[in-house]
């Protein structure tokens, strides 16, 4: 299911469902787990404001194999070859970021609530192997800037579902170096950075401490 109708979903569900228990007290402190993937904590600052770090981590490794065949014409007649390259390109991408909870109403286990949030997350790639490919190292940095509009629903003292709908700006940047030159004394690299806007939805659980 894409992540805006899944948040869509949490939020007309906590808004049509009735309220068995009392909404966050002051002062909860709470272990937040979202999608899209990240795990966090909730601090309930005072009854109408929370602050909610949280840090993500992925990590993919992809192994590739590449076949070129190529056929030309020689005095000895048409020749054909085939060269192989096996190269493994290993991701790592951490993240870190914050967002600040302000609650507009609640309603026994029912609140609603706006979310300013600032992410930044660093991913970097190597590729290895050999045959035609060029071993690369590469760095991913990514800005994230939202506001989004959330509801939350107590099931119990202890344990709330949440969702958030919302609009969010990016900028990446993305730096791509060589680790060998493709010829003695030349190499290639490049740089690149992009800006967008774009629909950001969320959707995750809560598990208080106290």
């Amino acid at each position: 299911m894409p992540t805006c109708a899944l948040a869509g979903l949490v939020v007309l569900t906590v808004c049509l469902a009735p309220a068995p228990a009392s909404a966050q007290d002051h002062g909860q402190v709470g272990l937040s787990m979202g999608y899209p993937a990240s795990v966090g904590v909730v601090w309930h600052v005072t009854d109408r404001v929370a602050i909610r770090p949280e840090m993500s981590f992925v990590q993919t490794s992809t192994d590739t194999t590449t076949i070129t065949t190529l056929t030309f014409a020689t005095p000895l007649g048409i020749q054909t070859q085939t060269t192989r390259a096996q190269f493994t390109t290993d991701n790592r991408t951490v993240g870190a970021g914050v967002s600040g909870l302000f609650y507009l109403w609640k309603r026994e286990a029912l609140s609603a609530f706006v979310t300013p949030r600032y992410a930044y997350n660093r991913g970097t790639s190597t590729t290895t192997g050999g045959g035609i490919a060029i071993p690369t190292d590469g760095t991913v940095r990514t800005h994230f800037i939202s506001g989004s509009f959330g509801a939350q629903y107590a099931l119990g003292r202890r344990f709330s579902v949440f969702g958030e709908i919302g609009l969010g700006y990016t900028r990446t940047s993305v730096d791509n170096e060589p680790t060998s030159s493709v010829s003695p004394g030349a190499s290639t690299g490049s740089a690149a950075t992009s800006h967008g806007i774009a629909a950001r939805s969320g959707a995750g659980v809560v598990f208080y401490f106290r």
